[in-house]
């Protein structure tokens, strides 16, 4: 019989691990480098193999705070349109249709296209206010992306390897030759 107490081990462990990948995803954030990631990465795969449910869990982490910034996006543009629209009558749309146009274009092309309406002045306002918040949330995507990358490439490393140490036996005692993984 099993001890009552793993499963609330178990559990414990799995939000613990949670707790440290949200911190370093947070790290990460604040920071604006993988370093903390990278650190608790190189922690994890030091640990061994049964580390890579915690390695699937600082993925998933990142997943969700990636789609969560996303969402940001999305909002900030649509929170810009409706503003925009409401209060100086200005299609964003007709602006930029991709709210990542924002924070690539050059200002001067804005304001080019803005130049007859009577209150250019306050929709630039209200873009650039709008431009600082998508590129910091880009800022920040990128990073993500970069985390999840690196988390995924150790998680293929370790599977990798892990391969490699479990190779089959063929009948006879014969095995299969290393070279064919690779």
């Amino acid at each position: 019989m099993e001890n009552p107490l793993d499963e609330i081990f178990s559990f414990a462990e799995h939000a613990y691990i949670r707790q440290q990948a949200e911190d370093a995803l947070l790290r990460c954030l604040e920071q604006g480098t993988l370093f903390p990631v990278q650190m608790l990465v190189e922690d994890l795969v030091l640990s061994g193999a049964h580390s890579v449910g915690a390695l699937n869990e600082l993925l998933n982490e990142a997943e969700s705070h990636h789609s969560q910034i996303q969402d940001d996006l999305q909002r900030v543009y649509l929170a810009l349109q409706g503003r925009l629209e409401s209060q100086y009558g200005v299609d964003l749309r007709t602006l930029a249709e991709d709210p990542l146009v924002l924070v690539s274009w050059p200002v001067g092309r804005f304001q080019r296209q803005l130049e007859a309406h009577a209150e250019a002045d306050a929709i630039m306002d209200a873009i650039l206010g709008a431009r600082q918040t998508l590129e910091d949330l880009t800022a920040r995507m990128h990073l993500l992306r970069a985390a999840m990358a690196y988390v995924e490439d150790w998680l293929w490393g370790m599977a990798r390897q892990w391969m490699q140490e479990s190779l089959p036996s063929l009948p006879g005692g014969a095995s299969v030759p290393k070279t064919y993984i690779q």
